[in-house]
């Protein structure tokens, strides 16, 4: 779709939140976690754009902070560890296309030192869904695309908000609110459209599967490996023009490290370190750390009903071990 209108005959596709407004993250662990978005609508003080900037990460609502406080994210433990400034520019449900639109669009803007983009193990089957959207694509094949959304705070606002209320005044906001949820965290923003098909989607994966301890995995078709490595090759050329470094991070997921079942295991992980090694891309494999040998489930993941993201702990093994493994100086 073209985005959503913020006024008449106008429209924006937005990246991120709301700016400078109470949020509400989730409940994993039996309390709501709450946070208020920063200027651009990231989970950030803006105390934080008013230093030198050293590193930004990318990524999906593990880097982003799902259920978790923000001190305790990984932005938080590397920022403490490194002694450095880091901005977290994660967002929960975005894929490849969406993090190379926040390349373009903001990191470029703040000339960090160094980029880490981490890499979650549903991030291609989120590539899958962005691929539906044609105005994502305008990020890979058009050149120099932006929509100069770091200054425009004001229309993003205003398109989210129009949004939610034109769907809640319309009463179609069902379920426990689901449809609100997946549109704040613009895990099916690609979409835009059709929230009866969404609601449906996000029922069975949330739901259904919880209650058949599944994890419904989508395969992944060949040419979504040819249009991530295309995506990457572009992401990594504009760091560059900018001499801007980067660092790719692999994530595992419950499933991955304790297995519901023998065939729930992702088979992607392989097929994507693989791509970064064939693009000689610095890469670290987070799964070396985060393993069952090491750690019990509940140790790293909080269970509960809107998924499995990593504890405190969680998050403060995988900064450790990312201190020990990032050559800041490069």
């Amino acid at each position: 779709g073209q985005g959503i209108e913020f006024e008449k005959g106008n429209y924006i596709f937005p990246l991120s939140f709301v700016g400078n407004k109470l949020t509400i993250v989730c409940n994993e662990i039996g309390q709501w976690e709450t946070y208020k978005t920063d200027k651009y609508g990231f989970n950030n003080s803006n105390n934080d754009y008013n230093k030198n900037i050293d590193f930004i990460i990318l990524g999906d609502s593990y880097v982003w902070g799902e259920c978790s406080k923000r001190d305790e994210n990984i932005d938080a433990n590397l920022s403490e560890l490194l002694k450095l400034n880091i901005i977290n520019f994660g967002i929960g449900g975005s894929g490849p296309l969406h993090m190379l639109g926040i390349i373009s669009e903001y990191v470029i803007n703040f000339q960090p030192h160094h980029v880490i983009w981490f890499h979650f193990q549903n991030d291609l089957r989120n590539l899958q869904l962005e691929e539906f959207g044609s105005f994502m694509n305008k990020y890979l094949y058009e050149k120099n695309f932006t929509q100069n959304l770091i200054n425009r705070d004001q229309d993003i606002n205003s398109a989210i908000t129009n949004y939610i209320n034109f769907y809640i005044e319309k009463n179609e906001i069902k379920f426990f609110n689901f449809h609100i949820y997946s549109f704040i965290k613009l895990t099916y923003v690609r979409k835009l459209v059709n929230l009866e098909n969404n609601l449906k989607y996000i029922y069975n994966v949330f739901v259904q599967n919880k209650k058949n301890k599944e994890k419904n995995y989508t395969v992944i078709e060949p040419e979504t490996y040819v249009i991530y490595e295309e995506i990457l090759d572009k992401s990594v050329k504009i760091l560059k023009e900018k001499n801007i470094n980067i660092t790719f991070v692999y994530l595992p997921d419950l499933p991955e490290i304790f297995p519901f079942e023998e065939n729930v295991l992702d088979d992607n992980k392989e097929k994507v370190i693989n791509i970064w090694k064939k693009n000689n891309l610095q890469y670290i494999d987070a799964s070396e750390v985060l393993n069952s040998k090491n750690f019990k489930k509940n140790e790293l993941f909080h269970g509960g009903f809107w998924g499995n993201h990593y504890t405190s702990k969680g998050y403060r093994v995988l900064s450790k071990y990312l201190y020990n493994k990032i050559d800041i100086a490069e």
